[in-house]
């Protein structure tokens, strides 16, 4: 539920038309590492993502995929 919340993307595969939406599916999200997973989360749960120059450029590029607007904006201002 709280992933839906933040993404379109997300939404539309939990609940919407799309075939992963189906009851008791499975959701592969093989282009996202599990550690950028793990830092999505944290900012669905509680918007305190970890970012390091080291994850940031895909946490940016997962953000932009998955359309989670208010975490792409949070990358852009960590490049501020």
């Amino acid at each position: 539920l709280l992933m839906a919340s933040i993404s379109p993307v997300f939404e539309a595969m939990l609940y919407g038309r799309m075939s992963d939406s189906k009851h008791q599916a499975e959701i592969s999200l093989n282009l996202i590492d599990p550690e950028t997973f793990e830092q999505i989360v944290k900012f669905a749960y509680c918007n305190k993502p970890k970012f390091t120059e080291s994850n940031i450029i895909q946490i940016a590029e997962i953000s932009d995929l998955y359309q989670i607007q208010s975490l792409l904006k949070c990358c852009i201002n960590y490049f501020r």
